[in-house]
């Protein structure tokens, strides 16, 4: 499944609401639970080499890209005028090969609108099953290729 795009593009919001170990960390604080999902999909970006887009509706005049440490990943704020569905039909759109997208979103409409463009989506629960085996993957990976200590200099005058 992972190999089959480039770019994934997630709606925010929805995917908050959605997994209930991040709705639950969004409900004592809807920063942290925005950071949670951040790091969630820094995660998937940096070890598969994905370009991901985080969209979030905003709330205020305007319309911001925040930048965070990792280059694979883009948060956008949308301005109070423009919902994230919006946006994310606009990212769609815009691109040269519409094929290379996955969407992430329960929001039917939205499924099926970014469907008609041409590029793939996965509903909130697929997307936590992609996400999981992807760290089961990778955890399976790491301790099929742990290293041993490696000799140090002084070990061979032992």
């Amino acid at each position: 499944m992972l190999d089959s795009f480039k770019i994934l593009v997630v709606d925010g919001y929805n995917i908050l609401h959605a997994w209930p170990e991040l709705k639950k960390v969004m409900n004592q604080s809807l920063e942290r639970g925005r950071e949670r999902l951040i790091a969630i999909l820094t995660e998937l970006a940096e070890t598969h080499h994905k370009e991901v887009v985080l969209v979030f509706d905003g709330g205020k005049i305007g319309h911001w890209v925040e930048r965070i440490p990792n280059p694979h990943v883009k948060v956008i704020f949308t301005s109070s005028l423009v919902t994230a569905d919006t946006e994310i039909e606009r990212f769609v759109y815009n691109r040269k090969n519409k094929r290379e997208i996955m969407v992430a979103t329960s929001d039917r409409a939205q499924q099926l609108m970014v469907a008609h463009m041409g590029s793939q989506f996965l509903n909130a629960i697929r997307f936590k099953q992609l996400i999981d085996d992807s760290k089961k993957a990778l955890a399976k990976e790491i301790k099929r290729h742990k290293i041993s200590r490696r000799p140090l200099l002084g070990d061979a005058w032992e």
